[in-house]
């Protein structure tokens, strides 16, 4: 089963962002809630890469669906000044090579740890689902675990999202999949 990555809390509620990390448990079965402090309006950075437009319609979903002020924008038009004033970041690439794009490669490479420390974020890519792909590894770890050496705290667990071969486009209910997981249940 898929876990839920990203989900709006209900508008009567203080919290205007849920982020879900599910722990994946046969004893306990729940989920560990991170959730942000109360007050305010979180200041959301969406950046993404794409080459075929799939990590791209995922992002714009994820930045339509989220609940506070968000901004989406591709990973070679984002300045430092932007991550520093984000409370979260949602960062997202294809996997090439088991690697993320060479320009969220370079993105992450650039980042300060004054940017990131205490801020957090969460990481997502897309994929295709063939077996000999789990050999080189995915990009969404890949980002996850640079943005936590700058000093980010991860709010959920890296996410792939499956497209049909090389070009796509997504598989069938993947981005129907992410919505759901956005939008509050």
């Amino acid at each position: 089963m898929r876990r839920c990555v990203f989900r709006a809390v209900p508008k009567n509620t203080m919290l205007p962002l849920w982020v879900i990390c599910e722990v994946d448990s046969p004893r306990s079965g729940a989920a560990s809630e991170h959730r942000w402090p109360r007050g305010g309006q979180l200041n959301i950075l969406v950046v993404y890469d794409s080459v075929n437009g799939n990590t791209e319609a995922l992002a714009k979903a994820m930045g339509a669906a989220i609940t506070g002020k968000v901004t989406v924008i591709k990973a070679g038009a984002v300045n430092p000044g932007m991550m520093e004033k984000a409370d979260l970041l949602i960062v997202g690439s294809p996997t090439l090579g088991g690697k993320p794009t060479q320009a969220v490669q370079s993105l992450l490479a650039g980042v300060s740890k004054a940017a990131l420390k205490g801020k957090g974020f969460a990481a997502f890519d897309t994929r295709i689902s063939m077996g000999f792909a789990k050999i080189f590894g995915y990009a969404a770890l890949k980002i996850a675990d640079a943005l936590t050496a700058c000093g980010g705290t991860a709010k959920a667990a890296p996410e792939g999202f499956i497209v049909k071969g090389r070009k796509g486009p997504l598989a069938e209910g993947e981005l129907e999949c992410l919505v759901e997981k956005i939008v509050s249940s």
